[in-house]
């Protein structure tokens, strides 16, 4: 079995072993879903985000994008404004209780990463962090690749 089908085929299982399953902000007395906490995990209270960039980096259409923001606004987990160079572009940033819901909940629950890695002995484990560490610095490389090309991109458009 080659690298990449070996990787499609594992890295599911000890996501779907590991994601939380449900994320709750008890302060709101609301649940929020895994694809709307998905969307809060992309962006930042200080760095304002292009909702079109937004859109494209996670795989919808800008107007799906924009239903799930809508919703997060009304919630009060994030805020958009639009661009002072160009009032076309709306920008999304984080407000305080979508940055509070950000660090507060993870794709991945403590409690199951902590069963799984619980099972393996002390190799193990120190294999499985070095393979998800390179895995890890391989993947920013890769989105700082992609974010630079999708600059350079906009600003020769």
């Amino acid at each position: 079995m080659d690298s990449v089908t070996e990787t499609l085929e594992l890295y599911p299982k000890v996501l779907f072993a590991c994601r939380t399953r449900e994320y709750r902000d008890e302060r709101k007395r609301q649940k929020l879903t895994s694809h709307q906490l998905n969307v809060l995990g992309h962006l930042h209270a200080d760095d304002p985000k292009p909702v079109l960039q937004l859109a494209k980096h996670l795989g919808v259409k800008p107007a799906t994008a924009s239903l799930s923001l809508d919703r997060l606004e009304r919630s009060g987990y994030i805020r958009r404004q639009r661009s002072s160079k160009d009032a076309r572009v709306v920008h999304v940033l984080l407000t305080p209780d979508g940055e509070r819901m950000k660090q507060a909940n993870s794709v991945l629950d403590p409690d199951r990463v902590l069963d799984l890695l619980s099972q393996l002995d002390a190799s193990q484990l120190r294999t499985a962090i070095e393979g998800l560490r390179v895995l890890a610095e391989a993947a920013d490389k890769t989105m700082a690749e992609k974010s630079a090309s999708t600059a350079s991109e906009n600003t020769t458009r």
